[in-house]
């Protein structure tokens, strides 16, 4: 196919000098599009069989794998499609089955090779469907984190109500987390929610609209946890040192807070400008949610857990085990924050 041919020569065209893909000797039988041999510079070979897809969803991964499931003796299976998605991607990976796209992308595995690159991680519109959606927004940010605080089942109207967006947007927006299996339904309500993935799919995205500013505390940071317990503002604590108060994994050294106003803040709780590192950001609200289904902690307000988590996954200074103990706190604690 020549949309095969296209994909591989994308994907394969930026091995290492001494890397050879030679067509197999006898094409693969259907349901496959083709085969190939993959030589590596030490002389290792293996053989891939792959499918060709125009579009891949992560809900269609089910059936991908039922279709490699008759693959010949020794040989692995390769999805090629136009474009995949991060989460795609790790659906995919999950399942063993390796992958190309026409950006480039490529993660094979096997006993011998092993061989990963990423490409675009974005695509534009083309004849072949729209553009994928992200999760950012306000609107979009009150659902995911709903569906994160709240146990399933969920009916649309539900959530509508929850979070007052209007029904229309929230079916949209649950059509494409169940086009990425990160929610489940049956009959229209949510049946499952796979909180984790969906905070590290949302984090990003998140990320891309944050507004803060870095400051500094002059007299430190225990002085300034004091003025918060005193303030008269909307805060919530994020990052670092919320996760450390619920599951501590790290020292915290400077603090993260969600405001309504960072110019604000800044004068209620008398912090300067830092002209170097400081060890205070205010972060600007994305939304009034930023500030709904907090905890209190030593007479503290913190932020929800998965709005800390979201945060985890994109803020400077942050380190993979706080979101990993975070969410191991989540998982031991579910019942007391998902209500």
């Amino acid at each position: 196919m020549d949309s095969s041919n296209g994909i591989i020569d994308e994907a394969f065209g930026h091995l290492p000098s001494g890397w050879k893909v030679v067509p197999a000797p006898e094409s693969a039988q259907p349901p496959f599009d083709g085969a190939f041999d993959l030589h590596s510079p030490s002389g290792a070979a293996s053989r891939f069989v792959f499918q060709t897809k125009k579009r891949f969803e992560p809900r269609d991964v089910d059936r991908v794998v039922r279709t490699f499931s008759g693959l010949p003796s020794g040989a692995h299976p390769l999805l090629l499609a136009s474009f995949l998605s991060l989460r795609s991607r790790e659906v995919l990976r999950g399942h063993g089955v390796s992958h190309a796209d026409a950006t480039g992308t490529l993660w094979i595995s096997t006993a011998t090779i092993y061989v990963e690159r990423t490409g675009e991680t974005r695509v534009s519109a083309t004849k072949d469907g729209p553009p994928r959606r992200s999760l950012r927004g306000p609107i979009t940010g009150r659902v995911v984190r709903y569906l994160c605080d709240v146990s399933a089942p969920l009916k649309v109207r539900e959530i509508a109500q929850g979070t007052n967006v209007h029904p229309g947007n929230v079916s949209r927006i649950l059509d494409l987390l169940e086009r990425d299996l990160l929610v489940r339904r049956s009959r229209g309500a949510v049946e499952e929610v796979e909180w984790k993935d969906l905070i590290r799919r949302w984090g990003p995205d998140l990320a891309k609209d944050r507004k803060m500013e870095t400051c500094l505390a002059p007299r430190g940071v225990d002085d300034e946890l004091a003025r918060l317990r005193n303030a008269d503002l909307p805060y919530a604590l994020t990052g670092s040192y919320a996760s450390a108060s619920l599951a501590p994994a790290v020292i915290p050294a400077s603090l993260d807070i969600y405001v309504k106003s960072v110019r604000e803040a800044r004068a209620a709780l008398a912090l300067h400008e830092a002209e170097g590192v400081g060890n205070v950001r205010l972060i600007e609200a994305f939304d009034r949610v930023a500030f709904e289904r907090t905890i209190v902690w030593d007479d503290l307000i913190l932020a929800s857990p998965s709005q800390i988590a979201a945060d985890l996954v994109t803020l400077p200074r942050r380190s993979a085990d706080e979101l990993n103990e975070l969410f191991s706190w989540m998982e031991r604690n579910a019942a007391d924050w998902r209500r």
